[in-house]
């Protein structure tokens, strides 16, 4: 259906009724919704135009395509008729191959690495990654690293060279027993409580070595390449406080001279889940994918 050119086709506007005119004005950004999987991920591409750049999503720990900020987004990119839009299950999580305990932060860069190229592969350009908490620090150890051609990155609560922080909070929380069990390189389950909104979930001393062990270092110098770098973090932040990423110096970090800062008053770690948050996250990535 052609809604401004209707006359030219047999079937003027005039005598469409009002529906079957708004589908055919909308119908071209209808987009294309399909699921694969791709050396054991799980994923899902929201494509409206091939020619037009790519949004890549990394999820934080323990997260996929199926958690409440990565819903947030696919609807919302279902909608932005300007990008396409890439989410996955990394290992160990929700429908792609492995257990959790099987995996690590080396497998979830390698994972991240591959969704990266693909979506590359979709549109022939670099793509816009957008990593949410640990998935802000994998993005950065693959810039780091140069693993990816990258376009432009919006780090969200990125929970940087956190893994030390993290198992000695852990460490806190756990049971006596967990942490023999934990020592001995046996499965845990973790339980926070409210913190943040977490739910329980599996941790292992192999995880918390390997997360180490990829850190960022600032003895490799700062990330190499002049591309845009966008970071927001809110301020009410429990599992990833500010003051903590203030302290990371993201401008010693990264040689870009197109890095941002950006505080959100009253969000805490799930920026994505806070309407104000998510209203800078959506014009940062527009602002982005217009240069």
């Amino acid at each position: 259906i052609n809604a401004e050119y209707g006359e030219e086709l047999g079937c003027p506007t005039a005598n469409m009724d009002k529906d079957a005119v708004d589908i055919a004005k909308n119908l071209s950004t209808v987009p294309s919704i399909y699921h694969g999987q791709k050396s054991g991920l799980e994923y899902t591409v929201i494509e409206h135009d091939p020619l037009a750049r790519g949004v890549v999503y990394i999820p934080g720990f323990t997260s996929g395509k199926d958690s409440d900020e990565c819903v947030i987004l696919r609807k919302y990119f279902e909608n932005l008729s300007t990008s396409n839009f890439l989410c996955y299950d990394p290992r160990g999580i929700g429908m792609s191959d492995l257990s959790f305990s099987d995996c690590n932060l080396t497998t979830w860069i390698e994972d991240a690495q591959k969704m990266i190229d693909m979506m590359h592969e979709i549109t022939n350009k670099p793509p816009l990654v957008v990593g949410q908490s640990l998935g802000g620090h994998i993005a950065s150890c693959i810039a780091q690293r140069k693993m990816c051609d990258i376009h432009s990155l919006v780090l969200i609560c990125p929970g940087i060279n956190y893994g030390h922080i993290f198992h000695e909070l852990v460490k806190s929380i756990i049971s006596k027993q967990q942490l023999r069990q934990l020592e001995n390189g046996e499965v845990i389950m973790v339980d926070i409580g409210d913190f943040d909104n977490w739910e329980p979930f599996p941790y292992t001393l192999q995880l918390y070595e390997n997360t180490v062990a990829n850190n960022i270092l600032k003895s490799m110098g700062p990330i190499e390449g002049n591309f845009p770098v966008r970071v927001i973090h809110g301020m009410a932040d429990q599992t990833v406080p500010v003051t903590y990423a203030l302290s990371l110096e993201f401008d010693q970090m990264y040689e870009s001279n197109d890095l941002q800062l950006t505080l959100v008053k009253n969000c805490d770690h799930l920026v994505i889940n806070n309407k104000h948050g998510f209203d800078i996250v959506k014009k940062t990535i527009e602002t982005l994918l217009k240069n």
